[in-house]
C-alpha cells in the first residue's frame, strides 16, 4: 500500500513551527533590546532570529525527508525531491498573510495595524524596518509592502534545504560535532610527547620554584 504525502498536514506543521519561532524570536528581541540602538546589534539580532526561525523549519522538514527516504526505499512512496520546496511555498502563505495588515493600514491610515504587524513578525522584524521604518503610514508605499512580502521566502528556502538534506541523511549538527572532535584529536596528536628525561627536568624546575 503506497503512502501519500499530505499537503494540509505539512501546512499545519509549518503553522506550528512559525508560532514556535515567533515566541522564541520575541524573547530574543526583548532580551537583547538594549542592542537595537547599534547597527551591529540589529544585524546580530536579525542573524540570531533567522538562524532560530530557519532552524525550526529546517529541523521539521529534515525529519520528514529522512522518514520518507525509508518509504521510498521500500517502494511505499514515490520520490519527490522538490517536496520540501512545495511545502515551503505553500507554508509561507501563512506568515505572508499577515501583510494584509500593512495593506489595510495603508488604505485606512491606521498606524496601530503597522505596529501589530511588526509585533507578530519578530523573526524578520529588523528586515521589515528597512522597508517600513515607522508606524506612520506615509513612511511606506505599496512597493515597500511587496518587498516585505518577499522576505517570507526564507520559509521555502529552509524547508527545501531541510528536506533535501534529511532525504540524503546529511546531518549538519553531527558534522559540526565530528569536526570539533577531529580538531581536538588533531591538537592532542600535534602536542609533542615529553621524553622521560624532559619530564624529570620539568619536575626539577617545578620543585625549584
Amino acid at each position: 500500500m503506497n503512502k501519500k504525502r499530505s499537503m494540509p498536514k505539512m501546512f499545519w506543521e509549518i503553522v506550528k513551527a512559525t508560532f514556535f519561532a515567533v515566541i522564541i524570536c520575541s524573547i530574543i528581541i526583548f532580551s537583547l533590546s538594549f542592542f537595537l540602538d547599534k547597527t551591529w546589534g540589529k544585524f546580530f539580532i536579525q542573524l540570531l532570529c533567522t538562524v532560530v526561525s530557519g532552524g525550526i523549519l529546517y529541523t521539521t522538514l529534515w525529519y520528514y525527508g529522512d522518514r520518507e527516504k525509508n518509504f521510498v526505499q521500500f517502494g511505499r512512496m514515490q520520490e519527490d525531491l522538490n517536496w520540501g520546496l512545495k511545502v515551503g511555498l505553500v507554508g509561507m502563505l501563512f506568515p505572508m498573510a499577515t501583510s494584509i495588515l500593512l495593506i489595510l493600514a495603508k488604505i485606512l491610515n491606521i498606524p496601530d495595524l503597522v505596529l501589530f504587524y511588526k509585533l507578530i513578525n519578530p523573526q524578520i522584524n529588523i528586515l521589515i524596518n528597512l522597508f517600513v521604518p515607522t508606524v506612520d503610514t506615509n513612511s511606506f508605499g505599496f512597493l515597500q509592502i511587496f518587498l516585505t512580502m518577499l522576505l517570507y521566502l526564507y520559509v521555502p528556502l529552509f524547508c527545501a534545504l531541510g528536506y533535501r538534506l534529511g532525504y540524503a541523511r546529511i546531518s549538519l549538527s553531527e558534522k559540526l560535532v565530528y569536526m570539533k572532535k577531529d580538531s581536538k584529536e588533531q591538537e592532542q596528536q600535534e602536542k609533542p610527547k615529553k621524553s622521560f628525561v624532559q619530564r624529570l627536568m620539568y619536575k626539577d624546575e617545578k620543585e625549584e620554584k
